[in-house]
């Protein structure tokens, strides 16, 4: 169990920050950039869970949620206790991980129309929240690439997670709307 007794250190005064068990890196370093991204998309999901209606059948979606907050808070830890001799990750995300997402979006979409044109983010407050979330995963997925470009291992089931967990959160919003009765926006490519 983790046990925090004081909040600041002052150790990261200097431009610098511990990972768990390890030297000191730069907090310009890219793996502290995706670390602090996951922390972003967390905090952002978190803000989506609050907006979503208290009516019973978004029950699912905040229970998904949560499940997926304590998923980033594992690939985070992840991140923070790799040993950066070995340049390798021991990801705590496994296959059937992916595999309850996509099903996941297959149940939800199942429900929906068709998609006819490209949608414009918004609609109901906690979809357009969700869609916010959405453009944060995938900016965590371009760094977590842009980090593991620079590894010896250059694949990650963590970063395949992040791809699909960008899939659910648009499923999600799609379904929101639908769910509260909101229109979607959609996008209008004649509006130039």
């Amino acid at each position: 169990m983790v046990k925090l007794t004081k909040l600041y250190t002052k150790t990261g005064d200097t431009g610098t920050t511990g990972l768990a068990g390890q030297a000191r890196v730069k907090k310009t370093d890219l793996i502290i950039e995706v670390i602090g991204c996951l922390d972003e998309l967390n905090a952002q999901l978190g803000f989506s869970m609050a907006s979503l209606p208290t009516m019973a059948e978004f029950s699912s979606i905040r229970s998904m949620s949560t499940i997926i907050q304590h998923h980033l808070f594992n690939i985070g830890a992840d991140l923070c206790t790799l040993d950066l001799s070995k340049k390798s990750v021991t990801p705590c995300i496994k296959s059937k991980d992916i595999t309850v997402l996509e099903e996941t979006i297959d149940q939800l979409n199942l429900e929906l129309k068709p998609l006819k044109s490209f949608i414009l983010p918004g609609g109901h407050m906690a979809a357009a929240a969700f869609h916010v979330t959405r453009t944060v995963c995938r900016r965590c997925e371009r760094y977590y690439w842009q980090w593991l470009a620079t590894q010896a291992q250059q694949t990650s089931i963590n970063v395949t997670y992040l791809n699909r967990l960008s899939d659910w959160l648009f499923i999600s919003s799609r379904w929101i709307n639908h769910q509260t009765q909101t229109e979607e926006p959609l996008w209008q490519p004649n509006n130039c």
